[in-house]
Formats: C-alpha cells, structure tokens, sequence
C-alpha cells in the first residue's frame, strides 16, 4: 500500500513539474515618440521577451501573438534572438489571422542560458485613423507565460504632419504679351519639418526601410508652351537629391511633377528645413499668341505615395502642403487719357455740345513690314474713368456699351476700332447728361491708340489724339504703341 502511495506521489510531481516548466517572459518595449500622420508604413518601436525563471523552466513549443489593436500591419518586420539557436529557442515571425497581428512561432532550443527575443522594424498604417495614437499592442501567449501586468506595452506614442509649411519667395513676373520676365528669374521654397524626424533616415540605415523617402513637389497646372521651369540638383544642405529630371515643360506629364530623395539621415535634435535657393523660370518670347492671366502655383508633399498593391516603404497618403505661386503672369494694358472731354443736355436756344471717341486695337498690324517688331495680337475689354469737375468720379465697363456690331461681350477684337459719343457712356455710367472733365480709358491690351473730338455738330468741332500712358513695367509696350 505504502508503495503505490508513494508511486502515485512521484506521478503528481512529475505531472506537476512538467505544467509549470514553461518559461515566463518579462516583455519590454521602445516606444517611437512621433511618426507622419499620412503614413501607410510608419515604423513602431521594439517589443523584446526576457525569460525570468530560475533555471529549469525552459522555453517549450508555443506561440505569441501581438495585437496592433485595428493598425493593419504593412511590413512584418524582424525577430532576433539573442543568443541564437541552438543556444536559444527557434523563432519564426509570420502574419497572424488579423491584419494587425503578427505571430512569433517558438521552437525550444538545447541551451539553457539567458536570452531575449525582440520584434523589431515592424511598420503600420497610421493614415485615415487619427486615433491611433498612443498604441499599445496586446499580447497573448500559448505555451509559455507573459508577467501579469505586461501584455500591452506602448509601441507608438504620437502621430504629427510630416510637413510644417511650404513657403517661397515672390514669384517670377511674366509679361504676358512679351514674355518678358520682369525682375528676378528665380524662386525660393521651404519646406519645414513637421517634428525632429519626419524626414527620416536612409536605407542603409533602417533595414525595414524599402525606398528611399521622398518629398514631391507638384504644380497646380500644365506648364504653358514656351516656359522651362528647372529645379536644382539638390537643397542647399545636400541631404536632399532630385530624383530623375528637374525639368518642367509643357511636355510633362500633368501633373508636372518633381521628386526630391533623402540621401542623408535627419537631425533628430532639431527641426529641419528642405530648402532650394532657386527654382529657375525661362519663357520665350510670346509671338504666336499672348499667355494666359494666370499664376502657376507649386505644393509639397512626403512621397512615395500609397497606391493599392505598392510595396514600399515608407509610402505617404498625398497631403499637399502649400500652395505657393512660381509664376505671375500679367496682362499689360494700354491706358488712354483724354485731357478734356465736355456734354450737355439740349436746352433750348442752345448748341448741344458732345465728344466723340475713336478707340482703335492695333495689335494687328505690318508685323515685319514696319522697321520695329510687330505687336501680339490680343483682344480684350476696356473700361472709361470719368473724372467730372465737380468732383464726381464714374465708370462704365465695355460689357455694358452699345456693341455697334463691333463689340463681343464688351471684348473689342484685335484689329477692330470702335466708336462711341460721350453721352453714351455717361447713360451707361449713369451719370448726369453734364459732364465736364477728364477721361481715363483703360484697355486690356497693348497697342490701343484714340482720338476724341468735342463738337456740336455744326460749326465747331476741336479733335486730338489720346494720350498713351504706361508704367514701367509696360515700357515695351509703350515702344510699340508710339
């Protein structure tokens, strides 16, 4: 009897020794502080696993899963043991049944001393979820034992904009007609760093890093025909190469588009700036036909960017910072001015006095036939200041003027002339029948040129030809006028 209570007391030791023989792990982590808000492959800190039992329970066959709680995980990342096996157990990392869980699968190794097993380079998707932030992962373990109180450790502390701003220099100002820069040829962008190491660091320095990071700059339209702009080699640190050509034409792909590459690791200990002394714009000469009234205008954004399917890393959902203007274009205008302009209303037993107004759009003309170069030929509106001697002032578009059959919309075709009474542009201004005073016309196009002529229609009439009055930026315009 005493035999067989003493062999089933050796059975309960057994079977008791061998339940509680599995390792228990202390688990640790290093959190990283900030990642790009935008990201689909943002980096998470390490996660290690240190057993803490006496000698004698040994790691057994089992697995670890670690929940990234609804962060779908893009790269699995790494798993190093230390010491490796045979010394330490075999661990294989694979995908878990959930988009955000991995799986460490363990496998006992012969040694018997210390070791510790770390996840590392494990990369999430933080963009569309601005929640995310901080994330601890969840640990479960088959197997093998986890110490109470440590199954969530943090791995992601915060998420931020990648970018600050994105500011310039003031544009490039193009004559629109002449397309002729007017001042500098060049401009100068910046871009701030979101927080200490959002421009992140270089291959060779993160193995789960799969591209180079990059910083895209895209324009808001189609470069117009006859304009270059070119990007340079690099910022002024170097730490950023242009990637492929720096070159924008009108045959870019739309949208034109230029990539900046990291070549050196980001300065954790301060914020830094992407900085291009000079994107440099050439226009040709404007001869077929006048640019468009418009501003090109450039924004910045981290690139690669995620599409379906991409396998790099890091990639950025497209979150363009900025909308800074490269270039200007104006539309010089021709401005006329008649020194003395006079109506009246009929009264009766006097002369009815008026002016008439010749306006006439030159902008066709002999081309290479006269001994200067042509003008460009445009067409445009036009708009009358009324300047009374009584201290009034009035306006009246083209838009609101009798077409005469000349006239598109209040637009006075290249080519064209147009006349028009005092009295009729006092009605559409509704101003009084009276007026005595000055007169601006402004045009919006070169090469107008006017006469004007006070009259009663009878024995008196005094005629002269309109002032042309430009400022300097339109002096070439001004040449060809007169």
């Amino acid at each position: 009897m005493k035999t067989k209570l003493l062999l089933a007391a050796v059975m309960f030791l057994c079977f008791t020794v061998a339940a509680f023989a599995q390792a228990t792990y202390t688990v640790g982590s290093t959190p990283v502080t900030t990642v790009v808000e935008s990201g689909y492959t943002e980096r998470t800190g390490d996660v290690t696993f240190t057993p803490v039992n006496p000698l004698g329970y040994l790691t057994v066959t089992g697995t670890i899963t670690v929940d990234y709680n609804d962060s779908p995980i893009t790269f699995l990342g790494n798993v190093v043991v230390t010491p490796a096996a045979p010394a330490g157990p075999t661990v294989t990392l694979v995908a878990g049944d959930n988009p955000d869980e991995l799986v460490l699968l363990i496998t006992p190794g012969t040694g018997t001393d210390d070791y510790n097993i770390r996840i590392t380079g494990v990369r999430v998707q933080v963009a569309g979820d601005p929640g995310v932030a901080p994330l601890n992962v969840e640990i479960t373990s088959v197997g093998n034992l986890i110490v109470a109180g440590q199954t969530t450790p943090r791995v992601l502390n915060a998420v931020h904009a990648g970018i600050q701003s994105f500011t310039g220099t003031a544009p490039v100002r193009i004559n629109a007609v002449t397309g002729v820069i007017d001042g500098t040829n060049g401009v100068a962008l910046t871009a701030v760093e979101g927080f200490r190491n959002a421009f992140g660091v270089t291959i060779a320095t993160d193995g789960s890093q799969a591209n180079v990071q990059q910083l895209e700059i895209v324009l808001d339209k189609a470069v117009p025909a006859g304009i270059t702009v070119t990007f340079p080699a690099n910022d002024s640190s170097g730490d950023w190469v242009l990637v492929g050509s720096g070159s924008l034409t009108s045959a870019s792909a739309y949208p034109p588009t230029v990539y900046y590459g990291i070549a050196a690791d980001t300065d954790v200990t301060t914020v830094e700036n992407f900085q291009l002394i000079s994107v440099t714009i050439a226009a040709a000469p404007a001869t077929s036909g006048a640019y468009a009234d418009t501003t090109l205008n450039a924004s910045i954004s981290l690139a690669p960017i995620h599409y379906t399917g991409s396998a790099a890393r890091p990639r950025y959902a497209y979150v363009p910072v900025g909308l800074v203007p490269l270039i200007s274009f104006y539309h010089p205008t021709t401005t006329l001015l008649l020194p003395f302009a006079y109506s009246n209303p009929p009264v009766e037993g006097e002369p009815v006095y008026d002016t008439g107004i010749a306006l006439a759009n030159t902008s066709v003309d002999p081309g290479l036939d006269m001994t200067f170069t042509g003008a460009v030929e445009q067409s445009g509106t036009f708009k009358f200041y009324l300047y009374s001697s009584t201290g009034d002032v009035y306006t009246a578009d083209s838009t609101a003027l009798d077409d005469k059959d000349i006239l598109e919309d209040g637009v006075l075709p290249a080519g064209k002339s147009y006349t028009i009474l005092l009295s009729q542009v006092l009605d559409a201004a509704e101003a009084p029948e009276l007026f005595s005073g000055y007169v601006f016309i402004i045009c919006q196009f070169t090469n107008g040129h006017g006469e004007f002529f006070v009259t009663d229609f009878n024995t008196f009439t005094h005629g002269a030809l309109m002032l042309v009055i430009n400022d300097d930026r339109n002096l070439e315009a001004e040449n060809l006028n007169n």
